[in-house]
């Protein structure tokens, strides 16, 4: 280090040392502060879930939960069916729900993927299979696409 690079030179002596040493620190540690980048902490997960009821094909959603049986209850509870069962559930994902010969449920990353997981499982070669709910599991409600 050329002197009065980082300020003026120290003088001899265990004084000079310790005062080198000091600033040898104070260069490490804006250099490591430089490399590295500061990240925003990580949001907490919320979960959803979607519940159906098979007797009368009523349905029943929520979102934005901290864990995942805090959001089956609440879709049980908004599913106002005789027999009301979670078809999906899941954090940070798009869920849907598709109804075919049985009525199964989907989650992706976003909203064409959980469509198609959904109706992939209850066989979308069928006609008649179709996307009955969708929703965030973090931000709500959504209009299922016209896929």
């Amino acid at each position: 280090m050329a002197p009065g690079q980082y300020g003026p030179t120290p003088g001899e002596g265990w004084e000079g040392e310790r005062q080198r040493a000091e600033w040898a620190r104070q260069r490490a540690e804006s250099q490591r502060a430089i490399q590295q980048p500061v990240m925003p902490p990580k949001a907490p997960d919320r979960f959803g879930a979607i519940a159906y009821s098979l007797s009368d094909g009523t349905i029943g959603a929520s979102w934005n939960f901290e864990d995942q049986s805090a959001a089956e209850t609440a879709a049980l509870k908004h599913c106002h069916g005789r027999d009301p069962s979670v078809f999906a559930w899941g954090h940070d994902v798009y869920l849907a729900l598709a109804y075919g010969d049985r009525v199964l449920g989907g989650y992706g990353r976003d909203l064409r993927a959980a469509e198609y997981m959904a109706l992939t499982r209850v066989g979308h070669i069928r006609r008649e299979a179709r996307i009955i709910a969708v929703i965030h599991s973090k931000f709500g409600m959504e209009l299922p696409s016209n896929s």
